[in-house]
């Protein structure tokens, strides 16, 4: 994730990597964001959506190969 931009060569590496990779603009991110605190009634603001996520943040590690995140 940058909240810049992805340069032609970041972008042009992760074609010949072949890198199981998905550039996600941060103003996209922050949109979701918003978007998840105004349609679910339990986060009264980002703060809290924050904290729920960093309380199972833990949780939710796993390890796993590139090639199965996209499966």
């Amino acid at each position: 994730m940058t909240t810049s931009y992805f340069s032609e060569a970041v972008q042009q590496e992760v074609i010949e990597d072949r890198y199981p990779i998905v550039l996600v603009h941060g103003r996209r991110v922050a949109e979701e964001v918003i978007k998840i605190v105004h349609d679910e009634d339990r986060f009264s603001n980002v703060e809290s959506l924050l904290d729920e996520l960093s309380a199972g943040y833990q949780d939710r590690i796993q390890q796993r190969q590139p090639e199965e995140i996209l499966y």
